[in-house]
């Protein structure tokens, strides 16, 4: 598993013999020119004679701490701000050919482990993607887990002894991201009920946010039940906004003495918001998960896998939130991440079958031997 960052796919290819340095897309269009601020940089970090790398450009801001988005690239390209707080980044993937040998039959480890050795990483201008070994349903879920929340658009799976194919994925390279794969069909509406202190944007700040739906009214106030914490979706922007809403109405929250409208909600330390705010003065935020999967953590009994927002709906009072009554329906209807599990179970049947021709053909090979 590789994350799937939203950059530029760029090929770099080099030669030291000929002290040529060239930029090229995946369908072989030549931008050396348009980034050529970048080349001087790249060309001290490459160690061997000749090679070609496959990897994204993105433009790093030093200031926030993270990657822009993808389109970003070539307005740097053509800026000339000395004071400028970005930076070209290369994220390189792969080595398709190293000091006169052509990599692309060989195995992808084989691949990487050359790339290592090709090129000197310097922190967030050049570096070589980390990639994780998994073996289960389980560890490729995390690791998608994780990509959403650090921003990343998704995650990649490749075969781990796949050769190099352009421009061909199927079965040995995959992407899984929020738009391929989508279990719960509808968006949800959800209002902020607490807050989390976490790293964002270079910052720490109230950056995660606990969201729950309508529970029963009762006859002093209307109660709220807890359905699941966002932590992705939003910019820089759009989390200013929210610290400006909510910072002179955080409360500090006391797990001894919870705020009565959570109707006797109890979890683990590590799920205790470090704020809460009174329902009548939040927000509404229109979320959008992979799946709902059960969930001793929250009031509901569920929570939302992989949640991100996608927009907060000032235009909606409190009100007009989710109930249990409605988020049951959903829940019902929700299809439990069918397709992402559908694209796993064909990687990994691709993987045993593959695994399983390999021990046939040793055999064959010792018995023919014999």
């Amino acid at each position: 598993v590789e994350p799937k960052y939203d950059g530029e796919r760029i090929m770099i290819h080099w030669d030291r013999a000929q002290d040529k340095l060239m930029l090229y897309t995946r369908r072989q269009n030549d931008y050396t020119d348009l980034y050529y601020k970048f080349l001087p940089i790249v060309r001290d970090l490459l160690r061997c004679r000749s090679c070609i790398l496959d990897g994204e450009l993105l433009i790093w801001n030093r200031d926030t701490c993270t990657f822009k988005p993808f389109g970003h690239n070539r307005t740097y390209a053509i800026s000339n701000d000395p004071t400028s707080v970005e930076q070209f980044c290369y994220c390189a993937f792969d080595c398709l050919y190293h000091d006169g040998h052509d990599l692309t039959d060989m195995a992808l480890h084989h691949r990487r482990a050359t790339l290592q050795r090709a090129v000197r990483c310097q922190e967030k201008v050049l570096e070589v993607v980390k990639a994780t070994r998994v073996e289960t349903l389980k560890e490729v879920l995390l690791a998608l887990d994780k990509g959403i929340t650090q921003g990343d658009e998704g995650i990649v799976l490749k075969a781990w002894d796949s050769p190099y194919v352009p421009g061909e994925r199927k079965l040995k390279w995959m992407k899984l991201k929020a738009d391929h794969v989508s279990g719960m069909g509808d968006t949800l509406d959800l209002l902020v009920l607490g807050g989390y202190y976490g790293t964002k944007f270079g910052q720490k700040q109230i950056s995660h946010f606990l969201l729950g739906v309508q529970g029963p009214a009762s006859s002093r106030q209307q109660l709220w039940h807890t359905l699941c914490k966002v932590g992705s979706g939003y910019n820089s922007v759009e989390l200013q906004a929210l610290q400006q809403h909510f910072n002179s109405r955080w409360r500090p929250y006391d797990k001894r003495s919870p705020p009565p409208h959570l109707d006797g909600w109890e979890t683990a330390a590590d799920d205790v918001p470090d704020v809460w705010g009174e329902p009548e003065q939040s927000l509404v935020m229109e979320v959008k998960g992979y799946s709902f999967v059960p969930s001793t953590k929250f009031k509901v009994g569920s929570t939302v896998r992989f949640p991100r927002m996608l927009r907060i709906r000032r235009d909606k009072a409190p009100e007009g939130v989710l109930n249990t009554s409605q988020l049951q329906e959903l829940m019902e209807s929700s299809e439990h991440l069918k397709s992402a599990l559908a694209c796993i179970d064909n990687f990994q049947l691709n993987a045993d079958v593959k695994r399983v021709q390999r021990q046939t053909a040793g055999a064959g090979a010792s018995a023919g031997a014999g």
